[in-house]
């Protein structure tokens, strides 16, 4: 933490040496001197030893965990909405698998691909969004994927062949997983432990209601959420990894003070991205074959996951045969007999 002594002076206090006789100053960098605009001499006096920036107490308001609840909660909730849009998108696909089959002159079974694919740009987006945002703080990978994710709706929408579908849906998956692989840590940048459990269960919540919510509002309204929320987002959501916040302070000091010493801890060390890649790619695999009970539980989960989505495209296709063969239902009442059936 830098710490300074400010002591101001008039000049003309100052005692008057002949230019022979007077008094070499010390040239340590602990001195600042800066005249004011009252033409008044300011001395900045640092601890030469202590060239770390850090919080200014545990009080800080510049400290993310300092910040007003109601900007907390304001926080929390649009990373919540950011989570929900994408997991959103990866599931509304399924309800336009055989209207999309029959218009590409391709079997439902090759359509499919256009959820599946997406789940796995899930896979791999984590891959390179974790790594990017421990090094680059969390504001922007997340939103430069959601933003690319935003913008590969419009070719799959827009496309003439089920090339063009097949491919934007995977790369939508790709950088649509930037919320998943960073609203987690911004949160606990943003929280402290007590009230942490809150904020992840509004995640938590909208990575499970999404997808479920994307087939049912799917056939019902058709909005641009990507498009709408996300330039809204980008301003309320700040920076809030702790090592950026003070890398940015520590520069911030540097240029007021002109003491080139200064820095934050995270400065110390070299940071490189291609290593760290390495080691966030290998580490899980390793962990994955090494660790009898992370197999069983990956096994368990791929199994749950399969499942759902099996269901998204499954029950689409099987009420679609229905409502041909014996009428059609108004979508409210779809709605109802799936949330009394659901709460059964």
């Amino acid at each position: 933490m830098v710490s300074h002594a400010r002591v101001t002076t008039s000049t003309s206090s100052f005692p008057k040496y002949d230019s022979a006789n007077e008094p070499k100053r010390d040239p340590s960098p602990s001195f600042d001197t800066v005249m004011s605009d009252e033409h008044a001499q300011t001395v900045v006096v640092r601890d030469p030893d202590n060239t770390i920036v850090g919080w200014d107490g545990s009080d800080d308001p510049d400290n993310p965990k300092n910040w007003p609840n109601r900007k907390k909660w304001m926080i929390t909730v649009s990373l919540g909405i950011l989570t929900w849009v994408v997991t959103f998108a990866r599931s509304i696909f399924s309800i336009e698998t055989r209207p999309a089959a029959k218009e590409f002159g391709v079997s439902v079974e090759v359509m499919t691909l256009g959820t599946s694919l997406f789940v796995l740009g899930f896979a791999f987006g984590p891959l390179i969004f974790g790594p990017l945002s421990e090094v680059y703080g969390r504001k922007y990978p997340l939103f430069v994927g959601y933003f690319v994710f935003a913008i590969f709706q419009i070719p799959v929408a827009t496309a003439q062949n089920v090339q063009t579908v097949l491919v934007c849906r995977f790369l939508s998956g790709l950088f649509g997983s930037s919320p998943l692989s960073v609203v987690g840590g911004a949160l606990v940048g943003l929280w402290p432990p007590v009230e942490l459990g809150i904020a992840l269960i509004i995640f938590a919540g909208a990575n499970f209601i999404g997808p479920v919510a994307g087939p049912i509002m799917g056939g019902l309204h058709h909005s641009d959420l990507a498009a709408l929320f996300g330039p809204i987002a980008f301003i309320i959501v700040p920076e809030t990894l702790e090592s950026t916040l003070l890398s940015r302070k520590a520069h911030s000091v540097r240029l007021s003070t002109r003491d080139w010493a200064i820095h934050a801890v995270a400065e110390e060390t070299a940071v490189d991205i291609y290593e760290t890649m390495g080691r966030i790619l290998v580490q899980p695999l390793a962990m994955l074959v090494l660790e009898p009970v992370i197999i069983f539980v990956t096994l368990y989960m791929s199994f749950g996951y399969g499942l759902m989505y099996l269901c998204f495209e499954a029950y689409p296709t099987r009420l679609t045969r229905i409502i041909e063969t014996k009428g059609s239902l108004p979508p409210e009442q779809r709605l109802l007999r799936m949330m009394v059936g659901g709460a059964h």
